[in-house]
């Protein structure tokens, strides 16, 4: 874990882009709940979620043996296309939050699933396959900047 959160400090958490930033600040403000949902372990999540003061996360949980050690399991199902929207689902029932009413924001088409389950998509620097889905949607398509 501590690993995990040195990494992400030194390498990840200065890269969080101007636009993503100001889409955090602008959920905020609105009082909305800010969950980073990420195919990502469940020890970056949880240091992304600290470092950019969000509410939660899903990720992939890890499994750690008694002595503390990864155990080599992963967790199931995988926070990855329909695995992310059923984590999704369940963490939003048990908060009472709306997925019709929630943003969710992605630059890969794995992510479709959770994209057409939330009632406001946005497709961020997306993939080639992602971003012929969001203009043929009408989805918008972001630009956060370098």
């Amino acid at each position: 874990k501590a690993e995990a959160a040195y990494w992400f400090d030194t390498y990840a958490r200065a890269r969080l882009r101007p636009g993503g930033a100001a889409a955090l600040q602008a959920h905020r403000a609105h009082g909305q709940a800010l969950v980073l949902v990420t195919n990502s372990t469940e020890f970056i999540a949880a240091a992304a979620c600290t470092a950019w003061n969000m509410d939660a996360w899903l990720a992939n949980g890890i499994p750690l043996d008694e002595q503390g050690r990864i155990s080599g399991q992963l967790e199931t199902p995988l926070c990855y296309g329909p695995g992310k929207v059923s984590k999704t689902e369940a963490w939003a029932r048990t908060h009472g939050i709306s997925l019709a009413r929630s943003s969710f924001y992605s630059d890969s088409h794995s992510d479709l699933p959770l994209l057409e389950r939330v009632g406001f998509p946005y497709a961020v620097h997306p993939d080639p396959k992602l971003a012929f889905v969001a203009k043929r949607r009408g989805w918008p398509i972001l630009n956060w900047g370098a």
